[in-house]
């Protein structure tokens, strides 16, 4: 059994260290012991998997615990604490959150908190939908007003859709501008697979054979 705390890094001093006397304060109040600190540098960009939680939920095993001060603390979305949830849940580890004094994992309680937290998801994830058909809608009411639109990355677009000469068999390719969209919102690529129903690897393949990777997704419209 191993025993780790989840922190971000903050550029306040302050707030790091307080995070970190509250989880070695709960650790010893409920005798969880050897604890590994994990401190994760968090960019905007990557998807919850490519950062230190995702690293740290990789290596869990039965028994293990993660404490984290807050969920927030976790991920930056509900859809993105959800998986993260799931996931520790799934290796058959404990989540703490401290600050709540709050265990998920091995407790019947956990199927209310996770069921609650999954209809928050829902309910972003529609807001999310919503957003980004008002916001493609504006796009195209610009492009019909004045014949382009300017992307997040300052660039004029004239068209909504795939880049001429993209591969047609896809069967995210009529999705196309709703997943620019998405990568622009820095929504997970899970939450985006949930949101498209389709698997990871698909829309893995799907971003690279168009281009709409980390680097260069500001410039797939």
């Amino acid at each position: 059994m191993a025993n780790f705390a989840y922190l971000r890094i903050s550029t306040d001093k302050q707030d790091l260290d307080n995070q970190k006397h509250g989880l070695y304060e709960y650790a010893n109040a409920h005798e969880i012991t050897k604890l590994e600190m994990i401190e994760d540098v968090v960019s905007s960009r990557k998807a919850w998997r490519e950062r230190g939680i995702g690293q740290l939920v990789g290596r869990l095993n039965t028994g293990d615990n993660v404490l984290t001060p807050e969920i927030s603390r976790l991920a930056r979305s509900t859809l993105e604490a959800l998986e993260i949830i799931q996931d520790i849940i799934k290796a058959g580890a404990a989540l703490h959150i401290t600050k709540d004094g709050r265990k998920i994992g091995g407790d019947i309680q956990d199927t209310i908190y996770i069921t609650v937290l999954a209809l928050a998801a829902e309910i972003e994830r529609d807001f999310i939908q919503k957003r980004t058909k008002e916001s493609l809608d504006k796009k195209k009411s610009e492009i019909k007003k004045n014949g382009f639109f300017v992307s997040a990355s300052g660039k004029k677009i004239t068209k909504l859709g795939r880049p001429k000469g993209s591969s047609s068999e896809s069967k995210l390719a009529p999705h196309h501008s709703q997943i620019v969209e998405y990568l622009e919102k820095d929504i997970s690529k899970r939450a985006i697979c949930k949101l498209l129903n389709t698997t990871y690897p698909t829309l893995q393949k799907y971003i690279k054979a168009e281009g709409l990777d980390d680097k260069q997704r500001n410039l797939g419209l």
